[in-house]
């Protein structure tokens, strides 16, 4: 088991949510914190409930960073276990 997983950017196909959270729960324990960044792709709310439904607690924090001098969104998704 493991304190911290972390990803980024790994949300690309439909069945990536529900296989990520799922790993993420069969490898954390109580206190194991879950980060993950996101661009934004469509299946990022999926994700997001997959988790939810496995126990996790949910901490969002959008970001704006300079993408080739453009700026652009990113997501933090940071996630707990209910206590």
């Amino acid at each position: 088991k493991f304190d911290f997983i972390v990803g980024s950017d790994i949300l690309y196909e439909s069945y990536h949510p529900k296989y990520f959270a799922s790993i993420c729960t069969f490898l954390a324990h109580q206190n194991t914190k879950v980060i993950v960044t996101d661009p934004g792709r469509p299946y990022i709310q999926n994700f997001v409930n997959h988790m939810k439904g496995d126990g996790w607690v949910e901490i969002l924090e959008p970001w704006t960073v300079p993408f080739k001098g453009v700026p652009s969104d990113v997501y933090l998704l940071r996630f707990e276990r209910n206590q």
